[in-house]
């Protein structure tokens, strides 16, 4: 019970007026911040077997493993991305990851497990001094904000703030220098 607290409280509370702001912002959905989180979390995974394992077939497998491993994710959020703009947006409804019964599953599992392993994280930091577990726990945490991310429900497409401000600059470089 204190998770599915902890998981509506990050859903409804930081995430998804996170990805309104954002995508006011600069005109991206949430899908894209869970594309992006993603990439992030599979860069932070890379330094951590860059670092830690100075056997360079050890990194190379594990390269391509997490490679093809963060490819399937990236095609799941990609084709969840697709459904939800043709189906659900259309309707008008909300998200169904947000309530789904299976994505709040998957986000208590994550949620938890974050939780342990980053209080293992610091015990493991404070006994042998290796602070390129840091780098995994970031990776662990970009995974679960892409999982936050999917879950959100996006606003309406419409043009960013920060595209607005760009065009804007434009016209007003073009009347004073008169080029296009």
């Amino acid at each position: 019970m204190f998770f599915l607290h902890i998981d509506s409280f990050l859903l409804g509370k930081i995430f998804e007026p996170f990805s309104h702001w954002w995508q006011r912002l600069t005109g991206r959905n949430n899908f894209w911040q869970a594309r992006q989180a993603l990439v992030l979390s599979y860069i932070f995974s890379i330094l951590f077997f860059a670092f830690k394992f100075k056997d360079a077939y050890m990194t190379v497998c594990i390269f391509i493993s997490s490679f093809l491993f963060y490819s399937l994710l990236y095609i799941l959020i990609i084709i969840g991305e697709k459904n939800y703009l043709d189906k659900e947006y259309l309707q008008g409804t909300r998200n169904s990851r947000s309530i789904n019964l299976f994505y709040a599953t998957v986000r208590l599992v994550l949620l938890s497990f974050f939780m342990f392993f980053v209080c293992f994280s610091l015990f493991i930091m404070a006994r042998i001094n290796d602070y390129y577990i840091l780098f995994i726990v970031a990776a662990y945490a970009m995974f679960t904000a892409a999982v936050y991310f999917v879950s959100c429900t996006p606003l309406p497409p419409a043009t960013g703030k920060v595209k607005e401000w760009f065009m804007a600059l434009r016209r007003i470089s073009v009347l004073a220098f008169g080029r296009s």
